[in-house]
Formats: C-alpha cells, structure tokens, sequence
C-alpha cells in the first residue's frame, strides 16, 4: 500500500511536470509567431517558470510569498539601522552622571541592593568568521561563502546567515568546550580533590549544582539578548543545567549588541518573540541532532523581550534597563542572587565603562571579553539624597570565570 501511494505522488509529480512543460512549449510556439505580445511573454514565463519551480521544490506558493516580504522587510530594516543608527550617543553624559566619588557614595548615598552578574560573550558568530579574521587572501572566500549561504536561505524568514549571523563552527566548538568546563566535577577517574579544587562557588552557581554535602552558595537565572548567537551560546553550554532543573532561559532584548551592523539586528523581532533556533550546525552530536535537542530541552521565557531595537535605540538606556531589571525584585525571581547574562563584547564593555568609577583603569573598559569567556562582579544599587537612583561596579569584585580579556588582535 505504502508502495502504491509513493508510485502515485511520484505518478502526479511528473504529470505536473509535463503540463508545465507543454505550457511551455505551447506559449514558445505562439509567441514565436505573434510580434505583438513582448509584454504578454514576459508574463507568462514568469508564471510559467514560478509555477515549475513550486512544483518541483514542492514549496507552497502563499507560503513563499509572505516569507518573501518578511525577509524583504527584514533587510530593509537592518540596512536603515546600518546606515541610519548611533547607538553610543548619549554613552558619555550618562556616564558623567553616573561617577559618584567614594566617600560621595558613603556619605550621601543608600545602599539599596546587590546583585552578582557573570557576563558570558557569545561563541565566535558567521559574521565575526567573515569579516574578524583578518582581509588577506581567504578573505574574498569566506565573503563568497557567506554570500552563498545568504542566499539559500533567503525565502526563510527566521534564518540568515549575516542579520542576527548564527554561531559559525569554531563558534560551536568554543561554547562546547566552555559546556566541557561546567561539567568536568562530572569526571568520574578524577579524585575527591581534584574535583574540591575544580569546584569553586562561581562554576557551582553557574552549574546550580553544589558538591555532595555542601550547600549552594548562590541561586542563579540565565538570561540572553534576543540575538541568536548568545541564546545558541547559553542553551548549548548550559543545556545538562537545564535538562535537569527544567528552568527556562529568559531572553532580554535590553542586552542587544550596539553596533550599526546587519549581525547586531535580530530575527526575533517581534514582541515576546522567541529566538529562532536556525543556524545550528551539528558539531556536537552526543545525544543526537544538536538543533533538535536544543530545541526539546531548552524553552525560552520572552516576557522580557520587547522585540527589535529601533533606530533611535540608545545603548546607554538599554545599559539602565538591564541594571534595573537585574536589581529589581519584581523583575527576577525573589531567590535569585546572581544572574548569567549572555551576550555581547561591544555592550558588556560599554556596560563596565559606564558603571566602573572613571578613575579606573580596569580592562573591562577598554578591552572585549573573548568568545565565550565568562567574567564575575557585583553590581550594586545606590540611592543618593538629590539625584535618585545609581549603578556601581566595585571594581576589586571582578573575576575571570572562564576565558579573561582579549589581549592581542580582533575576535
């Protein structure tokens, strides 16, 4: 019976294929002996040719069509905020305003709460493969490689590989091996010390795990931009914590890259948008289709995520939003004493010059985290008498978890 129905798909297939080539050739002959109907021609083997090809790639035609304009408007979109966007005004006055002096902070201010951030770049991106890895002669390969790429899925509106550019393959394997770091306590041939010197309280809060015996020191939630390479990056190295916690990744579009390019515009554009999981390659196979089993285990938490950032974002604002949402026990759960945030070299080191005294000469300030590095510090809440509400970065509090600074060159 199964046999009978493939003959008989296959049997339709290729009478659908001999009409639109009889439409073809029919047209052919006609028009070959009308000199009146150049216009009609055009027509008719555009429709023609649409209608082959529908049939061939068996795709829906209503379906391409809306996928059409979504991706239309979406590279409308990236290419207005390209050319149009300044993201970092407004990143100096508010930084003015924001650097209070220490005996200023005692003196005349409150402390209203404290919270432990860890910032955890992305893995390497397609877009940082393309254009971060120097202009020499592979150069011209990799662009034609991405524009190739670009262009298979360009009926696909929740795929691209240069706006919202995915994890390229060392990208996946950073964030692998970042996942490999989380779970080495997990060894069972290293010893009870080995394992005590490899535990330390940053990798148990961001495991959520503490050794046998021993209580965890802080809760904790993880949290991404609405950019698919930090979500990727988060679900991927945190997917063993959240196959067995079952906590959601809540996605916060506050933590967006600031940046002109197409990379830094995201496909979840929509208000409590989930962030597409398209653009996985399957680097790390141990349990199965990376993409898919991504996608069974980790579910997203999108009351944060108010969509795409507009033009006149300001990062500087969006810098306020997250420190506010961070601080704010309304905004995360009452147990939660740190937060993982996953995102962006551009915005964390903007994030540490704007809350990091300005006599500090930290290298959060002027140097990126590299791909997948994770950095520890207290972010705390004051209140001054006359100005209201600030943010603080101790700086004796930050920590390399995982990675540390880039020192030298572009990543």
């Amino acid at each position: 019976l199964l046999d009978t129905r493939i003959f008989s798909i296959y049997s339709l297939s290729y009478r659908a294929h001999l009409v639109m080539f009889s439409a073809v050739h029919d047209q052919v002959k006609r028009f070959f002996h009308d000199d009146d109907a150049e216009e009609q021609k055009v027509k008719v083997f555009v429709v023609v040719g649409l209608g082959f090809l529908f049939v061939s790639l068996r795709v829906n035609p209503i379906q391409f069509g809306k996928n059409l304009i979504k991706k239309t408007r979406l590279y409308v979109l990236a290419v207005s905020h390209l050319v149009l966007s300044n993201e970092k005004k407004g990143l100096k006055a508010l930084q003015k305003e924001m650097d209070f002096d220490e005996e200023t902070i005692k003196s005349q201010s409150t402390l209203k709460g404290t919270r432990t951030i860890y910032f955890l770049r992305h893995g390497e991106s397609q877009w940082n493969y393309v254009f971060n890895r120097g202009f020499g002669v592979s150069f011209p390969l990799r662009l034609a490689r991405g524009l190739v790429m670009e262009l298979m899925c360009l009926f696909n509106a929740r795929n691209s590989f240069f706006v919202d550019a995915p994890l390229s393959d060392r990208g996946l394997e950073q964030v692998e091996e970042l996942r490999k770091f989380l779970n080495k306590v997990n060894d069972p041939f290293l010893t009870d010390a080995e394992v005590a010197a490899l535990r330390s309280k940053h990798v148990d809060v961001l495991r959520a795990d503490a050794a046998k015996g021993e209580k965890l020191s802080k809760k904790s939630i993880i949290v991404t931009s609405n950019l698919r390479r930090a979500a990727h990056t988060a679900a991927i190295a945190f997917m063993d914590r959240f196959e067995r916690t079952k906590e959601k990744l809540f996605v916060n579009d506050a933590l967006q890259e600031m940046a002109r390019n197409v990379d830094a515009f995201a496909l979840a554009g929509e208000a409590f948008d989930a962030v597409p999981y398209t653009g996985i390659t399957n680097v790390a196979k141990d349990k199965g289709t990376l993409n898919t089993i991504v996608e069974e285990t980790v579910k997203f938490d999108v009351e944060s995520n108010a969509g795409n950032k507009g033009i006149g974002r300001r990062g500087a604002t969006d810098c306020l939003r997250f420190a506010h949402w961070a601080t704010s026990p309304s905004a995360v759960p009452k147990e939660c004493e740190a937060i993982i945030a996953t995102g962006h070299s551009i915005y964390f080191k903007e994030f540490f010059k704007l809350f990091l005294p300005s006599a500090s000469k930290h290298d959060a300030k002027s140097k990126k985290i590299v791909n997948c590095g994770v950095i520890a510090f207290e972010l705390k809440k004051y209140e001054h008498e006359k100005k209201g509400v600030f943010y603080s970065i101790d700086e004796n509090s930050i920590e390399t978890v995982y990675g540390g600074f880039v020192q030298k060159g572009k990543h």
